[in-house]
């Protein structure tokens, strides 16, 4: 499982709040999904619930049989924890 946030998230997260230019903060978004594919894997991108539902499927293929599975989890960049909150409200 790969956690994809295409940033610095808690930079984004503290220094972008605060008015600084996030354009720096941010990285292109890898496709670890692809990645998986070029070396054999599958790869899924799983950006909603829904998306779980091929690794529930897999987890039921018997192993000797299943390829390697790579979920390659997008991170919305909307959704601040409550810990990152805390320092945010700390720090600024």
């Amino acid at each position: 499982m790969v956690w994809n946030d295409a940033a610095y998230g808690a930079e984004v997260n503290l220094y972008g709040l605060q008015g600084l230019a996030r354009g720096p903060m941010l990285i292109p978004e890898a496709d670890f999904a692809a990645l998986a594919g070029g070396v054999g894997a599958e790869g899924v991108v799983v950006r909603t619930p829904a998306d779980l539902d091929r690794l529930e499927a897999w987890a039921a293929e018997p192993e000797e049989s299943r390829r390697f599975l790579v979920l390659d989890c997008r991170i919305s960049g909307d959704v601040i924890a409550p810990y990152q909150e805390e320092i945010i409200r700390v720090d600024s």
